[in-house]
């Protein structure tokens, strides 16, 4: 058996903070039933500039239909692709995956390049 709890995020109705709340999610065009529902914020980092990220469009589709299936309304929030390897002028990418594989330095300098860097093959 499952209770339905109360959210946090959902104003007392007839508020004004629950007025300002409503009139963004109306002018979002969510239906009024679906106002009191759950809303779940799906971030997708897809990039076509990528090939590492250029699925999860597909992933993201799937997670949003699996939230609606639950109850509740997916919002997907864009974010930027966590890949340095595509932005980085062309010299630098061979460097790149050359720290990201080799064995641990010394050098402080190397050792945050390794760490801050992600490479896709």
């Amino acid at each position: 058996m499952t209770t339905k709890r109360a959210l946090r995020s959902n104003f007392p109705r007839g508020s004004y903070l629950w007025s300002v709340r409503n009139a963004q999610w109306r002018a979002l065009g969510i239906a009024e039933e679906d106002c009191e529902k759950p809303k779940i914020a799906v971030v997708n980092s897809s990039s076509e500039l990528a090939s590492c990220y250029s699925h999860l469009d597909r992933v993201a589709r799937v997670a949003k239909d699996a939230i609606h299936a639950a109850g509740g309304v997916p919002f997907e929030i864009r974010t930027a692709a966590p890949s340095d390897f595509i932005t980085a002028p062309a010299r630098v990418a061979p460097t790149c995956w050359r720290r990201a594989t080799s064995s641990p330095t010394t050098s402080k300098s190397r050792s945050k390049a390794r760490s801050s860097t992600a490479c896709c093959a």
